[in-house]
């Protein structure tokens, strides 16, 4: 009998399951994300994939499961939602104001370059902790790690007992220097179990031992904020999974593109914002080999958000400073940048009278307004469907049958009658939506030195085959991949990621280093490697765990830092002049050809190791989608286009599709969860289960800013 492995992705709209088989056989199905309570939307998807296995029921499939791995928004939504627990912030006193005083950059952290420019646009992002809620405890740590006052204990205990009276949820606990010596944090916790054990607690030198006060106490805050909500999470997902017959253990998708246990997650939920989104990067990062080019931008449009990531090289690119809600994180992060559009995005007018198109979402529930769910307000979808890029015959996701006429209804209100036609204002949100996406493509490109040009472009999601091509000919893109199974790409891209755990600390040195230094260097990496081994060691063999190790380098006098892998062990000759040369090797590839001032003296700022060992994948699952396919029957309708108006275009099933298979645009394809549009002027061909579409008349509607 085959073992099953079975991935799946929360999204704001739709909660996709994979399941591949140990013989390769892969489905992949959806169902209706439940927002309130997200296991229910998991387990719904779940039913719907032991279906379209052709098992008798959902424990069949959970027993037969080998491994399940999931990847949830609950912590990016008490983020966006701000929902989280009550925080309180414990610190050394005197720097109580820290974190509301932040840094400079803070009013901009995040924002577009467009916002940037605008000063009256600047604003500190709303505090998660109120300042009645932060405590300064007497105690001090110098930075050699050497105790200069002693821990107050009966304070903290004090503290404790008042903070959980005042109903305190959760807290953060980041002193002065605890990541040279952690002895007073460590014991504020033992405190607390004594005092107050149903506390969630997070301390700075676990969450982010690395050096800058401000980004230590943030990752440790937003860590105890999210924190509440994940446990109770998991728990309830674990629980309710098992009930209903699953046996194997639950994998969780983290920022970094890894897998791990729920007992990681609980004690460090920072790790898993923006998780899914990274699962496609890693995805797209396994299939560049067989791309036209191993530059990728990745994009992946859902029902609710757009995300971008990079793959340079092969290699999905981290975020060395990743931000969210204007805080600036210490984590290691797959580059995703993300903006308010997908198919579900509503168009509405502004008191101008100018059209816009989200950042406002219809999300699950209602929907779309041809989703007859009780929508009423035109989205993307909505305007796909009015010009003619969806099939009112062909059931959407998860069996959704779209009404045309209440589509049409909902478009006709945006602009009124007397402005646009349903169709004329449907075209308006459609070209809006699309250089929106492009917008954002453009901003992780050439903002950061790169040239679009030089990139293939892949687009997953349930709705990013049909944006594919018209946002690669904004930014300059000659060459668009549909990834295998796009419609449910990050639920497949999570089964070819590893199970991860990730240590650092810091370690600032001159380059050259001393032998001292070079010495100090070599234990702490040695020691930071076995620290891994063990964790991972827990759930596997550890003589299988791969190690990576990494520094974190930059120029002397720079703020900005890049992670370079080590070159070769501190004590090895020419050590120094190995590290010096990857970095600048990597400062070129990151900010052009002639940016690195090679005569500047470089320095080491942190040490890291990052364990993988496989999380249980054999055969990729990148195959054939098997079952029944539900796409329109091969034809011909008229299709909108921009600059050609309603033109007749080919439908093909995109399940009838073969090796070699290639034809010329304008044409539709509908595939199982997605619907690919080939524009006139493009060439679609058919290999190694993608769909590649070609720019060929030379031609772009946008040009290269």
């Amino acid at each position: 009998m085959d073992e099953y492995r079975v991935g799946v992705d929360v999204g704001g709209t739709f909660t996709d399951c994979v399941v591949v088989s140990d013989s390769g056989a892969t489905w992949a199905v959806k169902a209706r994300t439940t927002p309130e309570d997200q296991s229910g939307g998991v387990l719904d998807s779940v039913v719907a994939a032991a279906q379209a296995v052709g098992l008798p029921d959902v424990g069949s499939l959970l027993a037969a499961c080998r491994t399940f791995v999931h990847g949830s928004t609950v912590a990016t939504n008490v983020m966006v939602t701000r929902r989280g627990a009550r925080t309180a912030l414990l610190t050394t006193r005197g720097h109580e104001d820290a974190i509301r005083i932040g840094r400079g950059r803070q009013r901009v952290a995040g924002l577009p370059e467009s916002r940037v420019t605008h000063v009256t646009h600047h604003a500190k992002p709303r505090p998660l902790v109120a300042p009645t809620d932060v405590v300064g405890l007497r105690e001090r740590i110098d930075a050699d790690g050497t105790v200069l006052v002693a821990l107050d204990e009966k304070q903290v205990r004090a503290t404790f007992e008042a903070l959980v009276d005042s109903g305190v949820e959760a807290l953060a606990v980041c002193l002065l220097w605890s990541i040279t010596n952690p002895v007073h944090e460590r014991r504020v916790r033992e405190i607390a179990a004594e005092v107050a054990p149903d506390l969630y607690i997070s301390l700075s030198s676990e969450v982010a031992p690395v050096l800058g006060e401000y980004e230590r106490t943030t990752s440790t805050v937003v860590n105890s904020y999210v924190g509440p909500a994940v446990a109770r999470y998991l728990t309830s997902l674990e629980e309710r999974l098992g009930r209903a017959g699953l046996r194997s253990s639950i994998l969780y998708t983290q920022a970094d593109g890894g897998l791990a246990a729920a007992e990681s997650v609980i004690a460090r939920p920072l790790s898993i914002l923006d998780s899914g989104p990274a699962a496609g990067v890693l995805g797209v990062a396994s299939l560049a080999a067989e791309m036209t080019r191993q530059n990728v931008l990745c994009a992946d449009v859902g029902g609710t958000t757009f995300d971008v990531g990079v793959v340079n090289g092969g290699t999905a690119e981290q975020d060395a400073y990743p931000v969210v809600d204007q805080y600036e994180l210490r984590l290691p992060k797959v580059l995703i940048k993300s903006i308010g559009a997908g198919g579900g995005s509503i168009a509405w007018t502004d008191g101008r009278g100018v059209l816009r198109v989200g950042p406002q979402s219809a999300g699950a529930v209602p929907g779309p307004a041809c989703y007859g769910n009780g929508g009423t307000q035109p989205t993307v979808t909505d305007a796909y469907l009015a010009l003619g890029h969806l099939d009112p015959e062909t059931p959407l996701a998860s069996g959704i049958r779209p009404d045309m006429a209440a589509a049409r209804a909902a478009l006709s209100t945006v602009l009124g009658p007397e402005r646009a036609t349903p169709e004329e204002a449907a075209a308006a949100i459609v070209r809006i939506a699309e250089n929106q996406m492009a917008d954002l493509l453009h901003r992780v490109t050439m903002e950061r030195g790169l040239d679009p040009r030089d990139f293939t472009l892949a687009v997953y999601g349930g709705a990013g085959p049909l944006f594919g091509a018209a946002i690669a000919n904004i930014i300059g893109i000659d060459t668009v991949h549909v990834v295998p199974h796009s419609g449910a790409f990050s639920a497949l891209g999570m089964l070819q990621t590893d199970l991860t755990w990730t240590a650092e600390e810091s370690f600032v040195a001159r380059v050259p280093m001393d032998p001292a230094r070079r010495t100090e260097l070599g234990d702490r990496v040695s020691a930071l490697r076995e620290q891994v081994t063990g964790v991972l060691g827990r759930h596997g063999n550890a003589t299988d765990v791969r190690l990576r190790t990494s520094v974190g380098v930059r120029f002397a006098l720079q703020a900005h830092h890049l992670d370079v892998e080590l070159p070769g062990e501190p004590g090895d000759d020419g050590f120094d002049e190995l590290v010096r040369s990857a970095f600048v090797a990597r400062y070129r590839q990151t900010y052009g050809r002639n940016s690195a001032y090679e005569p500047a003296p470089v320095e080491v700022v942190y040490v890291r190791v990052v364990g993988s060992v496989g999380g249980g994948r054999s055969g990729h699952g990148f195959g054939a989608t098997t079952g029944e396919s539900t796409a329109a029957a091969p034809g011909e309708r008229c299709v909108h286009f921009p600059g050609h108006g309603f033109t007749p275009a080919r439908i093909l099933d995109g399940a009838a599709l073969v090796e070699g298979t290639g034809f010329d645009g304008p044409a539709i394809v509908h595939g199982a969860g997605e619907t690919t549009t080939v524009p006139p002027g493009w060439h679609a061909g058919y290999t190694a289960g993608q769909l590649v579409l070609t720019r060929c008349d030379g031609t772009t509607n946008g040009s290269v800013r």
